[in-house]
């Protein structure tokens, strides 16, 4: 028998027990591996709880008679009163008669998505080494979108909305996919540092559904009078400058990164052939003038 036992805050008391799951004749078990340095959450319910999301703070091999292997994970819990997802916004909307989701969200809009996060296998007979998830093709895998991150909305249809993830890595600067946002776009928000550069990766836009999408939290300093921190309104959107960057890079991305600059060229060349068009036209009352008078070339010479 594979047995994991959940605990709240720490496993050294009882009456911290939240749940226990008994695997039967299951050799591998998902979850994710706890890393010091990382922020893991997951989503559970145990009837001793209200709450759904917890962090995970450390996955621990116990010795226990009569099983393969014995798991003691420690969660903590998450405050989510402030969070409400687009689903749930949707549908009070919808219940007093507000607007649909094209009032919420259009290209521009930023929001946080909830992608998940990668799991690891652990074995009943292989000890402390985990295994990749490769096999298990139906969670997130290696190299996909993961954790909850800030996004940029670029297309909305029905209940799905396309979104492209922002990112602290900084990216290759050949890759032109990807852009750097402007610093006042970020400058209300809780994320807000200075310091730290934000990146936009056009490469890695993706549908979601709207379960997986809620607002961006706002610094307490920026919000107006009785506004919540997560406002459900959607309010915060990237500048003039970065959408014109968006623009560049979403065409980099479908390899179509010179038509951005063909598009200028040709606005340019538009103009030009309106100037001389005008030329002509004048050149064109000066000799009908001309003719009209009766006077030849020589005559102007």
């Amino acid at each position: 028998m594979f047995s994991i036992k959940y605990f709240q805050d720490d496993d050294n008391n009882q009456s911290n027990f939240l749940g226990e799951e008994k695997l039967i004749d299951i050799e591998e078990f998902l979850l994710y591996e706890w890393k010091s340095d990382k922020k893991i959450y997951i989503n559970k319910k145990f009837i001793k709880s209200k709450c759904y999301r917890w962090r995970l703070l450390g996955v621990k091999d116990i010795p226990a008679l009569g099983t393969i292997r014995s798991l003691n994970v420690i969660l903590k819990e998450v405050a989510t009163e402030n969070d409400e997802y687009l689903t749930q916004t949707l549908k009070r909307n919808k219940a007093r008669g507000a607007g649909g989701i094209g009032s919420l969200l259009h290209k521009g809009k930023l929001v946080e998505v909830e992608f998940g996060h990668y799991s690891s296998v652990y074995k009943a007979n292989t000890g402390k080494h985990l295994r990749s998830n490769k096999r298990y093709v139906s969670t997130v895998q290696n190299g996909e979108m993961h954790k909850r991150r800030l996004a940029i909305v670029t297309k909305v249809h029905n209940n799905m909305v396309q979104v492209v993830p922002i990112t602290s890595q900084p990216p290759d600067v050949r890759d032109k996919t990807c852009f750097k946002l402007e610093q006042d776009t970020l400058k209300e928000t809780v994320y807000f540092d200075p310091k730290i550069d934000s990146w936009v990766i056009c490469s890695m836009i993706q549908t979601v559904a709207v379960t997986r999408i809620l607002p961006i939290e706002i610094n307490k300093s920026y919000r107006k009078s009785r506004e919540r921190p997560r406002n459900s309104s959607y309010r915060l959107k990237i500048s003039k400058t970065d959408s014109i960057n968006l623009d560049k890079a979403l065409l980099s991305a479908v390899n179509l990164g010179q038509y951005f600059d063909y598009f200028t060229t040709n606005k340019e060349l538009q103009k030009e052939l309106i100037d001389l068009k005008e030329q002509l036209k004048e050149a064109l009352k000066y000799k009908e003038a001309c003719e009209k008078h009766e006077f030849t070339l020589e005559d102007l010479a």
